[in-house]
């Protein structure tokens, strides 16, 4: 399918090249079917971003938006409140906010976190339901390759009962498991 106003070009055929993180944000040039369209920045990090921006561009090619409008959209767009917010940033600290609450999104905030090539990456998480975590405990549990130092909280119930065997103990002990030789810490309750 052809993107209205822009003759040749296949939304379906959109893909990144020459892609360069600075610290959480990120530049990169999209080619349809071999061919050159145009360099883009986000003020966001992480491949998820550029991935969520090719689709950003299909569409708006598709509705005939004018590459320049496309352009400094993705420049100025800050993303949404706890994906990736930096809460604090020095020469030796960065504090990050992410609502990661899957374990797709723990890998991709950790993937983003990378980047900032900081000595250490010090994550604290904390599950989200009972039912998420037991329907997840082993995808979580293998999440956390990118950090140095995982600090573990207890499960935020929000609203759930206990589910008997579910536990932030149970967890810390499938990711000690996997990665022996991580720094881990379980907050006690």
């Amino acid at each position: 399918r052809l993107a209205a106003g822009v003759p040749g070009i296949e939304v379906a055929q959109l893909h990144p090249q020459d892609i360069k993180f600075k610290g959480l944000a990120s530049e990169f040039d999209v080619f349809n079917n071999g061919h050159f369209l145009e360099r883009f920045e986000l003020a966001l990090g992480g491949t998820h971003n550029i991935s969520n921006a090719l689709g950003v561009i299909a569409l708006s090619l598709e509705l005939g938006i004018e590459m320049r409008f496309i352009r400094q959209a993705l420049r100025n767009y800050k993303g949404s409140g706890r994906r990736l917010e930096t809460k604090f940033s020095d020469a030796r600290f960065m504090v990050i906010d992410d609502y990661a609450h899957h374990p797709t999104e723990v890998r991709a905030t950790l993937a983003a976190a990378r980047h900032l090539q900081r000595e250490r990456t010090i994550a604290i998480f904390q599950p989200h339901r009972y039912s998420r975590t037991q329907l997840l405990m082993d995808e979580f549990a293998s999440s956390f390759d990118e950090v140095d130092f995982l600090i573990l909280t207890d499960i935020y119930p929000a609203s759930e009962i206990p589910i008997p065997g579910i536990d932030a103990q149970h967890l810390f002990d499938l990711i000690k498991k996997r990665f022996p030789e991580k720094e881990l810490l379980l907050l006690p309750k």
